[in-house]
């Protein structure tokens, strides 16, 4: 955003996100984020080996790795064991029992809750995961904003505080954005920039795969029908912890 200096599609900003429920909530700038599934792909398929000659001889098999798989739909009264809340200005915070069977991360109005090169403020949840060569990650957000709120949410793939990457669903002042933002340190970049009309839709899906140093943006608005937005090529990440986050800018709660 121009105010936060991270490349913000418009000129004013202001977000605002929550992380919550089935239905769309009544409160305006509320984000409701159902789960994330990291998964490391398919595993090799088992190799057999046959002798031609009439004598059997036995192959041993290498053992297969299981497919690592993770997902959780905040249905339960307690955060799930992995998980961790980061609030870096100590003002925000999370809910599972507002709107069960989702994750609610609440911002307050009147300070900037960015995470740019202006310092590491928004708020996230987030949990380690390995650096595989093969990734997947997916969240759904069920979204309510108002026509002037300027907000931003999606998911967090980062290394630590200053190396991340941000694939977000961007609103502010009438339009809509698929987006990614890459920051390494001092070095902040806008990566893609993909628009989805004026009016956010009530539920929304973000993907992104994860191919060596390849990330791979996708977004839907039922979990079926992908679009493609575009990849994001980062190889010198060393991806140690992922999530989902809220951002948000002066009066916007």
């Amino acid at each position: 955003d121009a105010a936060s200096g991270d490349g913000d599609p418009d000129a004013d900003d202001g977000r605002d996100q929550d992380v919550g429920e089935e239905n769309v909530p009544d409160d305006p700038g509320e984000v409701e984020e159902d789960g994330m599934d990291p998964d490391d792909g398919d595993p090799p398929a088992d190799a057999e080996a046959e002798d031609t000659d009439d004598a059997e001889e036995d192959v041993d098999e290498e053992e297969v790795p299981s497919l690592v798989c993770f997902r959780d739909d905040f249905d339960a009264a307690e955060l799930g064991i992995g998980w961790s809340f980061v609030d870096p200005l100590g003002d925000c915070a999370y809910s599972l029992s507002e709107s069960p069977g989702y994750l609610k991360i609440s911002v307050p109005a009147g300070v900037n809750h960015d995470c740019w090169t202006t310092g590491d403020n928004c708020p996230r949840m987030v949990r380690a995961v390995e650096n595989r060569l093969e990734m997947v990650f997916e969240v759904r957000m069920d979204v309510s904003v108002e026509p002037d709120d300027v907000t931003s949410f999606g998911l967090w793939l980062g290394q630590d505080d200053t190396h991340f990457l941000r694939f977000e669903l961007y609103h502010g002042n009438g339009n809509i954005y698929v987006m990614a933002y890459s920051m390494f340190g001092s070095m902040a970049a806008e990566d893609l920039r993909y628009g989805i009309g004026s009016t956010m839709n009530a539920t929304n899906y973000l993907r992104v795969n994860k191919q060596g140093g390849a990330y791979e943006l996708l977004f839907s608005f039922d979990g079926i029908a992908w679009n493609d937005v575009g990849v994001v090529l980062k190889p010198e990440l060393d991806l140690t912890t992922a999530g989902m986050f809220v951002i948000n800018f002066w009066d916007t709660p």
